[in-house]
C-alpha cells in the first residue's frame, strides 16, 4: 500500500531496523534502476526512485509520532487485546 493514501491505525517507530530494511531494499538495486541507456524506468512505480520515496514517507510517518522514522499499519477491523497493560 506504499502507493496508496491512507490514514493509518497505528504508526510504528522503525528508527532501530531502519537502517537494516534500507540494506534489504537495495538487495533488489537491479529492479531500482534503469536497466539500460534505452530503459526509461517505466517500470518504477510512478517512475520514482524507491529508495528516496520510501525514506520521505518514512520521516512523514515518524513525525507524526514525535520520532525519525515511522511506518504507518493499517488494521480493518478490531485488535484483540489479551492484556491491556502491556500496552503501557
Amino acid at each position: 500500500m506504499g502507493h496508496v493514501p491512507f490514514e493509518p491505525t497505528l504508526v510504528v517507530d522503525i528508527e532501530p531496523v531502519w537502517q537494516r530494511k534500507v540494506e534489504l531494499v537495495r538487495c533488489y538495486a537491479s529492479q531500482l534502476q534503469p536497466a539500460s541507456a534505452t530503459d526509461r524506468g517505466q517500470h518504477f512505480l510512478f517512475g520514482a526512485d524507491i529508495l528516496s520515496r520510501m525514506e520521505t514517507r518514512a520521516r512523514f510517518y515518524g513525525e507524526r509520532i514525535g520520532g525519525r522514522v515511522g511506518e504507518p499499519l493499517l488494521a480493518l477491523g478490531p485488535l484483540p487485546v489479551n492484556d491491556p497493560l502491556r500496552l503501557l
